[in-house]
């Protein structure tokens, strides 16, 4: 069953595309918003994105299904706002996840999902970094991941040619391996947010072309081409 990815930030909505369709899930298209998704899309999962400032209307979610018809809903967010949302949304999403989860992870749920499985946070989730299914579900997503540790054709930490394969880093073993500066990765893991350069440089306190001079060094360190390939990068090596 296919997937749709619906976020605000382009960007990060292309990195996700990138990681999850070269470890072979189905991505039928990508949207800025709910209502640019059509409403004949079928048995699909929708991954929806949100971002802290910009969350969706809970109306809004429950016209979209109405609208839509059997498609399930997966809310991916940051762990800073998951637990806000778990508030409004648990209820009428079919799933909620943090978006620093590693890519093996993250399939392994979604696969989850699409069998039929809630994923929800657990009581007395604190700062939102800990994510609690159903038993089956854990099975079903423990299942997915052993069946690629089994069968390197459906391993989903096959490499995607960017950087070196899925596998979780600390922060040393990631200075170490790239040599990036405190800025640098302070940079990349913007990236991987999928902020842009005038977002970066608003964090950070600098100006755009400093940005820019940033990239370029990153992007010579960890062997990457162009801003893409390089938040793909992000999404697979830096923790969250």
């Amino acid at each position: 069953m296919p997937f749709i990815i619906v976020s605000q930030r382009r960007l990060f909505a292309e990195t996700l595309n990138t990681v999850l369709s070269q470890n072979g899930l189905d991505i039928s298209g990508l949207y800025h918003s709910l209502p640019e998704v059509p409403d004949r899309i079928g048995d699909t999962t929708v991954i929806l994105h949100v971002i802290q400032g910009a969350f969706p209307e809970p109306n809004d979610i429950h016209m979209f299904r109405k609208r839509v018809g059997k498609s399930k809903v997966v809310l991916l967010a940051s762990t800073s706002v998951i637990s806000e949302l778990a508030r409004e949304y648990d209820d009428i999403v079919d799933a909620l996840i943090t978006d620093d989860l590693s890519a093996v992870s993250l399939i392994g749920l979604l696969s989850a999902v699409q069998q039929g499985f809630r994923v929800t946070l657990p009581d007395g989730h604190g700062n939102g970094d800990t994510l609690a299914t159903s038993m089956p579900a854990m099975a079903a997503a423990s299942d997915m991941i052993q069946r690629a540790a089994t069968d390197p054709l459906q391993d989903p930490r096959m490499s995607t040619g960017v950087g070196s394969p899925l596998q979780d880093h600390s922060r040393n073993n990631i200075v170490q391996e790239t040599n990036l500066s405190t800025r640098e990765m302070a940079v990349m893991r913007s990236l991987k947010d999928g902020a842009s350069n005038k977002d970066i440089a608003k964090t950070l306190n600098i100006v755009e072309n400093t940005v820019k001079v940033h990239l370029r060094s990153c992007y010579r360190k960890i062997g990457v081409k162009n801003r893409t390939q390089a938040a793909v990068w992000a999404s697979k090596n830096l923790p969250g």
